[in-house]
């Protein structure tokens, strides 16, 4: 009897220790994904935490770049006007200066036209001078011998008729003598009036050479004063595209960052999320077979199964990210019943926006566990509760995507895996 009593003991001793080993193992490996999945959380919080910097940096980059291009924008714009002022003025001076050789050219070919009408005029006073003359003395001999000649012409007519030829032909000769002087003197007037002409279109060109010759000064003195604006402008021009070109290539690398960053966090993301869908996938569907053995499942064994494991997971509600999850989850039907994992006192029992309809025992020692998304509670603040008593009615109050039961254990205010607890 006692040798069998012996024999099952040391059995039984010897499944204990299998038990532990077991239970060890299986925290070595919880705990060495919760360090996996720590180490990946702790990457991705860093890079988050560069990102937001990054973006920061960018953002007052962007808003130096923006400073920048508008003072360039407007410095090019001050500089083109002054550029183009400056040809305006180029232009409008070459405009005048030929304007000046052109009136030059005008007045030297007054000149020589004056020059030439004096020629003209002095000729024709001289040819006048000398027909004048002629004519002078012509009428003098025709006076002191007007007596022998009309005597003479009266003799030696060989008749009447022949007579008053005669003197027509002497009449004739006086006329034409006056007439020449007269064509004479009207061309001598002639010339003087052009000579008139022209010396007021010399005038005219004299006043308006004055005139080009006192504002070409005026429009050099425009041009310097604008060269040295524009002088200033092209300095004042170049530093403000260098400071473009600077805060163009600032933002630049700044935008590089954020999109480097975004690709790692992405990158980041995707490894938590592999992690916690690695850790899911070992819980989920998965009957867990115990613990150290200390407490009760809060559901029936039919229903101890995990779809949703302790610690970070892909949000449930489709945000994408990545979310704490305080303990682990059990899918079992509506109403079915929830028990205590361990004899205690009821703390907490009411409703929560998260949890919904929740239960919290103080078991002593610093150790509390937690039934959430209840149908209906069926314990109150105060009351004394044993190992395996129904508490609550499994539901779907609160955030959930589903009936099921939400159990935590909480060691001195420190949520922990429940698997580590459960028998």
């Amino acid at each position: 009897m006692k040798h069998t009593l012996r024999k099952r003991t040391r059995l039984l001793s010897l499944f204990l220790s299998l038990i532990l080993m077991f239970s060890a193992c299986i925290v070595v490996q919880l705990q060495a994904g919760a360090d996996t999945l720590s180490e990946a959380e702790n990457r991705l919080s860093m890079l988050q935490s560069q990102y937001n910097t990054a973006k920061e940096q960018r953002e007052e980059a962007n808003a130096t770049y923006q400073a920048a291009l508008r003072e360039y924008s407007a410095k090019r714009t001050n500089y083109e006007n002054a550029l183009a002022l400056k040809e305006a003025l180029d232009n409008e001076i070459s405009q005048m200066e030929a304007e000046v050789d052109a009136t030059y050219a005008l007045i030297d070919e007054y000149n020589a036209q004056i020059a030439d009408y004096k020629t003209q005029i002095a000729a024709k006073e001289a040819e006048i001078a000398e027909k004048y003359e002629l004519f002078k003395e012509r009428v003098r001999l025709n006076y002191e011998d007007s007596y022998v000649s009309y005597l003479e012409l009266i003799f030696t007519s060989e008749s009447f008729s022949d007579f008053l030829t005669r003197m027509d032909l002497v009449g004739n000769m006086m006329d034409y003598d006056a007439r020449v002087m007269e064509e004479l003197d009207t061309a001598k007037q002639e010339l003087a009036q052009m000579q008139t002409q022209t010396e007021s279109l010399q005038v005219q060109a004299s006043q308006k050479l004055t005139e080009l010759e006192a504002t070409i000064p005026q429009l050099e003195q425009k041009k310097e004063e604008n060269l040295a604006v524009l002088d200033d402008l092209q300095s004042a021009y170049a530093e403000a595209s260098s400071a473009y070109n600077d805060a163009s290539a600032i933002k630049s690398d700044a935008d590089s960052e954020v999109s480097d960053l975004a690709k790692r966090i992405a990158q980041a993301e995707a490894e938590v999320a592999a992690e916690i869908a690695r850790q899911q996938e070992a819980s989920k569907d998965t009957e867990y077979q115990g613990g150290d053995g200390a407490m009760q499942w809060p559901v029936d064994a039919a229903y101890r199964k995990i779809s949703s494991g302790f610690g970070y997971r892909t949000d449930p509600f489709g945000s994408g990210s990545t979310a704490y999850h305080n303990g682990i989850d059990m899918p079992c039907p509506y109403g079915s019943n929830i028990y205590a994992a361990e004899s205690g006192t009821v703390t907490i029992a009411t409703y929560h926006f998260s949890y919904g309809n929740y239960i919290v025992i103080d078991h002593g020692g610093g150790i509390s566990t937690l039934y959430a998304h209840n149908s209906s509670l069926k314990v109150s603040v105060g009351q004394k509760v044993t190992r395996g008593q129904v508490i609550a009615a499994a539901g779907g109050t609160g955030a959930v995507t589903g009936v099921h039961c939400h159990f935590c254990v909480i060691v001195n205010g420190q949520h922990v895996n429940p698997l580590g607890y459960l028998g």
